[in-house]
């Protein structure tokens, strides 16, 4: 029973997160079942509640007549709303209803659309290997202010200054292993992959000539963009491609479509580097940003250059 209680669940969870496309309307059969399906989650919420209230209170109360099968009513930001636990006719009728409008719609993809989901999916799988950079850059980052201390010792002549050096490097851990080498040199070459394909992405879905161009080939050949497969950068071929995984016998999408990138393409290092020089990543990060470091007294202090507020 829990088992099948799981997988329900998991079906209406997966029919709340399709609901986010409401915006096209063949996606309305979707939206009225997420109502649907809340109906009867809501219900069944209540019984698990009110059972597990009785059985709680098992030897030191004793629930009266109808305190597990009665509606329940409260006020709801003002609003009187009510809850019950018998399942009744109506939920039941609208929820098998919106169910099978869902199971006899038809639904499609267009390149667009595809295109549009390739892009979110890109720009995600990007922040996450820019996060894997930065996690794997920390260790490299505290050179910064072994770099800041040990000039500062040397300009000074200072003792003192010399200590502080000294201390830093005793109470922090910065001896880079052979370890966290590996997993910086890796990491950029993650954000690489990544970036390429957010980036070709993100140029082919606004090339309406081209976009309309793919449609009309996938209308000619009777090809939804629904069986359509993660797209893939080629950084030597220069090249954004995708399979497709269709229906059973359906031989329109044994193929791979390939759009040539290579006008789009970039070796030139200081175009590169230009572009970094005026982004908030470079300029926030630890070789740039003083205050980087700044511990949180310092953030706190009103009188200190990295004061950030109360």
């Amino acid at each position: 029973m829990k088992k099948t209680m799981k997988l329900m669940l998991a079906l209406l969870v997966s029919v709340s997160v399709s609901g986010h496309l409401h915006a096209q309307s063949q996606w309305s059969e979707v939206d009225t079942l997420i109502g649907a399906s809340q109906e009867v989650v809501d219900i069944l919420d209540e019984g698990y509640r009110r059972i597990a209230g009785a059985g709680a209170l098992v030897g030191t109360s004793i629930v009266g007549d109808d305190m597990l099968t009665g509606t329940f009513q409260y006020s709801n930001f003002g609003v009187i709303d009510y809850r019950q636990t018998l399942m009744d006719s109506t939920t039941i009728s609208d929820y098998n209803s919106a169910m099978l409008s869902v199971e006899n719609s038809t639904y499609s993809m267009s390149v667009q659309e595809y295109l549009n989901g390739q892009y979110t999916k890109s720009q995600d799988e990007f922040d996450a290997a820019i996060d894997t950079y930065v996690a794997a850059a920390t260790v490299f980052a505290k050179a910064v202010v072994v770099n800041d201390l040990a000039s500062a010792a040397s300009q000074s002549d200072n003792i003192q200054d010399a200590r502080a050096l000294q201390d830093y490097i005793s109470d922090n851990t910065l001896a880079i292993t052979g370890t966290m080498q590996s997993n910086y040199n890796t990491s950029i070459d993650d954000v690489e992959d990544a970036v390429q394909l957010y980036s070709a992405v993100a140029i082919l879905k606004n090339d309406s000539t081209t976009v309309a161009s793919i449609q009309q080939d996938a209308d000619n050949a009777g090809r939804d963009y629904i069986y359509a497969n993660d797209a893939i950068y080629d950084g030597q071929a220069e090249t954004l491609a995708w399979g497709f995984t269709g229906p059973s016998g359906q031989t329109q999408y044994s193929m791979t479509r390939s759009v040539d990138m290579s006008a789009y393409v970039t070796n030139n290092l200081s175009t590169i580097r230009g572009a970094g020089n005026t982004d908030d990543f470079y300029n926030d990060g630890p070789t740039q940003n003083s205050c980087f470091f700044a511990t949180a007294a310092q953030e706190s202090d009103p009188s200190d250059a990295c004061y950030t507020g109360p």
